[in-house]
């Protein structure tokens, strides 16, 4: 009903103006020639003229727009094209970043080297395409490609996307162990930007892994927040013990203690830091200085491994260990390592007698294979073989080693010889 008044009105409309066209009094005359040069006259209203005019007028505006369209339809269909390749290009880098998280690295490289010409050809950045297709490389071992695609990420790069480019470059070469040449790409990097934290964390695994304990130890205290308190403190005593141990020439007491100096309070009070400076001061010939260090520290704390070391002190002098070991007796009174510790000086120092007396007591605290072996040295010291093959054969058997042993230690019938008879050789 709607649509049949809507066609009605429109109707009466169309029919009322075509009656006022028809009658309004104004007319316009148009004059021109035929074919045969006889001149024609046209009358039509004023109104209908206007309309045709409007309607030319709307034609000739068509046709021009047309010629525009052709003359400009060259760069239009350039840019278009540029548009789908775009749209390609980024289409390409969702796939490829895909694959590469899917684990589909094959593909994953195929899209974004794609991807990589694409936008080369639209002379676009696409560092993006060459880097992660570098990283899909990398995980096919494919290192010739994973060569060529970080060469051309670099040749594509700024300044500012270039230390980009040298950190994930440097990152796919810390992944495959290749410290050497990820070291200068992160120099570069950190010289640039010294805060970033990620760049020197990746620096601390480098040196860590070249060993080179001076930088390492340099740069450790900014990453203490990134790898946590616990990870800190282990790297803290590797980097430290590194100090000590940083060269394979042989150093001096001075240079040695002045490396020692050197290092945070905290860590020179650990004593897993003190074995290490001590088996320093040994391995550079310094045994004196190295024994004075730990019946220092000996004297301050009870620490069963520093005496242990102590005990394995050579070219010192034994007796002054040896006194020093009766003083600690009262602090240790029920630690089997202690008296084979003392046991072992007093072995040292000749004291066979009290070194049998040790060795006894330890293994009644607990029987290990090291202290029947040290025992049986010290019963060929006091010139009992039989003695020593039977304490030697019980080292080697299977033991109980909660078990207490009873009873006198020494087989019935072996006479203790003086103390300065020298040992037997097995």
């Amino acid at each position: 009903m709607v649509r049949f008044i809507i066609a009605l009105i429109i109707l009466v409309i169309s029919g009322t103006a075509g009656y006022f066209i028809n009658n309004f009094p104004a007319t316009v005359t148009l004059h021109y020639y035929d074919a045969n040069q006889i001149p024609v006259m046209l009358d039509m209203s004023l109104i209908l003229w206007a309309i045709l005019s409007i309607i030319a007028a709307f034609i000739v505006l068509l046709i021009f727009k047309l010629l525009l369209f052709i003359w400009r339809s060259p760069k239009i269909f350039s840019r278009n094209m540029k548009d789908r390749k775009h749209r390609k290009a980024n289409k390409l880098l969702r796939k490829g970043l895909a694959e590469l998280i899917s684990g589909h690295y094959l593909q994953a490289e195929k899209h974004l080297a794609k991807g990589a010409k694409l936008s080369d050809e639209l002379e676009q950045n696409s560092v993006i395409f060459y880097e992660n297709a570098a990283i899909a490389a990398t995980y096919q071992r494919a290192h010739a490609r994973r060569d060529k695609y970080l060469l051309k990420a670099r040749q594509k790069s700024d300044n500012k996307q270039q230390y980009m480019t040298f950190l994930s470059e440097a990152e796919l070469y810390i992944a495959n162990k290749n410290y050497t040449k990820a070291l200068p790409l992160l120099e570069k990097v950190h010289a640039q930007e010294p805060k970033n934290l990620k760049v020197v964390v990746l620096l601390d695994q480098v040196y860590h892994a070249q060993k080179d304990w001076q930088k390492a130890w340099k740069i450790l205290p900014q990453i203490k927040t990134q790898i946590g308190l616990a990870a800190y403190d282990e790297r803290k005593s590797i980097y430290a013990k590194g100090l000590l141990n940083d060269t394979p020439d042989i150093e001096t007491y001075e240079q040695l203690a002045g490396a020692w100096k050197r290092l945070p309070k905290d860590v020179r009070q650990d004593p897993e830091m003190i074995i290490e400076f001590a088996n320093s001061l040994v391995e550079n010939g310094h045994g004196e200085e190295a024994e004075r260090l730990l019946s220092s520290e000996i004297k301050k704390r009870d620490n069963g491994a520093l005496v242990q070391v102590y005990s394995q002190l050579h070219g010192v002098d034994h007796q002054r260990q040896l006194k020093l070991m009766k003083t600690l007796l009262p602090r240790y009174t029920n630690d089997p390592l202690f008296f084979y510790a003392f046991a072992t000086i007093a072995f040292k120092a000749k004291d066979y007698e009290l070194a049998a007396e040790q060795i006894e007591a330890a293994l009644k605290l607990q029987q290990t294979p090291e202290s029947f072996a040290l025992w049986g040295q010290i019963l060929e010291a006091l010139n009992q073989p039989q003695a020593a093959l039977v304490a030697y054969r019980q080292g080697v058997q299977r033991i109980e080693v909660d078990e207490p042993l009873q009873g006198d230690l020494l087989p019935k019938g072996e006479q203790v010889i003086e103390p300065d008879s020298k040992l037997s050789k097995l």
